[in-house]
């Protein structure tokens, strides 16, 4: 890779400009867009060097070419420290909320450069707190920033949680732990949980008792009746699988919700099930957890079943599935009743 002469802040500028406008000064292999190479730059440099580059963006920023302020902006986080986000903001001046001249992330400047100015703020960066606090209140990349600020200024957060959607949940794991209990009994009651890949990720942001403590809270009507079994096999979007997504869930009380999803259209239906069910499920999977020694080999193309039950999660090609120990007893009591909610079907979206 070129090494830049770093002894001429103008000279740097220059050779910044260059690669931002498509005369490529940075390249390797892996580089995609005009800022990769820039951005790998930076983070090869040394501290002394890196304060240089800091000071050639912050004039790149203000640049009348929408180049040069997208590549300054795409590479922000890279010489954050040492520039802090007020300095930063001073540089960016009057931020339009325009598309940038190539793919960088985000939809426009203004977004991308809230967003990493959030994330790199401190308490002490007032400025930026400021532009923030007035960009969520306006309603401007809400859901990016209510956490970042959560962080910052948690009194102030506290105060406008009425503006904050549910959705939000990463605004409960920024705030003191002191202040958790205070911000869900504002914003109750909660909307049922819908269980997904975003939520779990965030559930394990905290211990399993700050975890439990906070799902009381939150759900306390779900704590009698919780999910503990959840059963899926099928592809929504897949154009070859005339069935789609379809989804077994078992809860506490011995109630089985069935939904299928199929490009777009949602169908479901639940009935009671023999008390002794949760506990038949559960020894089959133990059983299929001690059988298999080896990781199980999942062809290409295969029909997978994925299986949850409390904390332990498996997943099985479903004809795989069907000659093992405990995994053909699960998908035998379940294909039994997806047969039946099969037959039973009503479209409710």
């Amino acid at each position: 890779m070129l090494r830049t002469a770093m002894n001429d802040l103008h000279t740097l500028r220059q050779q910044i400009e260059r690669h931002l406008e498509g005369h490529i000064v940075w390249l390797e292999r892996d580089h995609i867009h005009l800022h990769d190479g820039l951005s790998q730059a930076i983070r090869c440099s040394t501290l002394a060097e890196r304060a240089v580059y800091a000071e050639a963006l912050c004039q790149l920023l203000r640049s009348p070419d929408i180049r040069h302020r997208t590549g300054a902006i795409a590479v922000l986080a890279d010489v954050m420290p040492p520039l802090c986000s007020d300095r930063a903001l001073t540089c960016l001046g009057q931020i339009p909320a325009q598309p940038p001249a190539w793919n960088i992330g985000y939809q426009n400047l203004e977004q991308a450069a809230a967003i990493t100015l959030a994330a790199k703020a401190t308490p002490d960066d007032g400025k930026t707190l400021d532009w923030l606090k007035s960009l969520v209140l306006q309603g401007n990349y809400a859901d990016f920033l209510w956490e970042q600020i959560a962080r910052l200024d948690p009194a102030w957060l506290m105060q406008q949680a009425h503006h904050v959607e549910h959705k939000i949940l990463g605004v409960i794991a920024a705030l003191p732990e002191s202040q958790r209990t205070a911000y869900i009994a504002t914003k109750a009651p909660w909307p049922p949980e819908v269980p997904t890949v975003v939520t779990r990720a965030f559930w394990q942001r905290f211990s399993e008792r700050e975890r439990h403590r906070l799902r009381t809270l939150m759900y306390p009507s779900e704590q009698t009746n919780q999910t503990v079994f959840v059963y899926q096999i099928g592809s929504e979007h897949a154009p070859d699988d005339p069935l789609g997504l379809e989804t077994l869930s078992l809860t506490t009380t011995g109630r089985l919700f069935y939904e299928r999803k199929h490009h777009g259209q949602v169908w479901q239906q639940q009935t009671t099930v023999e008390s002794q069910l949760q506990e038949t499920l559960k020894t089959a999977l133990v059983e299929a957890k001690t059988a298999s020694t080896a990781k199980l080999h999942i062809p290409p193309g295969a029909g997978l079943v994925q299986i949850r039950y409390g904390d332990q999660q498996a997943c099985v090609d479903y004809y795989q599935g069907q000659k093992l120990p405990g995994y053909a007893q699960i998908i035998q009591i379940m294909d039994a009743y997806l047969q039946e909610f099969r037959s039973h079907q009503e479209v409710v979206s």
